[in-house]
């Protein structure tokens, strides 16, 4: 599975492949779905899931052929033709690099990754698999995200970053994974201050979705 996303009375699971899906995974997947559906959710809502209808499966797309984001991110674009559209609305984007294996660099040479760009408008999520992730911003922050790690950006107003593989990573290499989602901001809070969170592992909750 190569992600999932919950909006609005529909769901759309986007797949890693075009194969077939056995019963035991759609369980698992529907599972998923229903803990993801709960997430976005008000508490109060939340709470009372267990008593809610599901939600209908409204489309399955197979994955979209690779890209690079500059030279360090090679990503799948989950949503395809459904980025930045009305139908995933509040997310606009989410990119998913599978695990590949990246060799040691020479001394001197500069970490891979992409360069100072600009946002504007809407939040970053970024969760690091494997590997290490570097982000430096215009306002100031710095900071490496490691494996099982969160970076939430909020761009707000404007803010231009850069994001590379870290330096202890690029030393070493290895494997890397990770993924990046986009929320676009309501109206009222485009204008924002910008801002940086970094979530470590330790501090995320951990959920068991499935019955033992």
């Amino acid at each position: 599975l190569c992600g999932v996303v919950a909006f609005s009375s529909s769901v759309v699971i986007l797949l890693s492949s075009t194969k077939d899906i056995s019963h035991n995974n759609l369980v698992e997947t529907i599972s998923i779905i229903r803990t993801i559906i709960i997430a976005l959710l008000p508490i109060s809502q939340a709470l009372s899931t267990p008593t809610m209808s599901l939600r209908s499966v409204k489309q399955i797309l197979p994955a979209a052929p690779k890209h690079w984001v500059g030279d360090g991110f090679n990503v799948h674009p989950v949503f395809a033709n459904k980025a930045f559209t009305n139908e995933l609305s509040p997310f606009l984007m989410f990119d998913y690099a599978p695990p590949q294996q990246f060799k040691p660099l020479k001394p001197g040479k500069k970490p891979l990754g992409v360069g100072q760009h600009p946002h504007r408008g809407f939040e970053t999520v970024t969760i690091a698999f494997q590997g290490e992730v570097e982000h430096t911003d215009s306002v100031g922050n710095r900071d490496v995200i490691k494996s099982g790690d969160v970076q939430w950006m909020t761009a707000g107003r404007g803010i231009i970053h850069q994001e590379f593989h870290s330096e202890e990573f690029s030393k070493r290499g290895g494997l890397f994974e990770f993924c990046q989602l986009w929320v676009n901001l309501p109206k009222k809070h485009k204008m924002t201050k910008p801002a940086y969170q970094p979530i470590v592992e330790k501090d995320i909750p951990v959920v068991d979705i499935f019955e033992t």
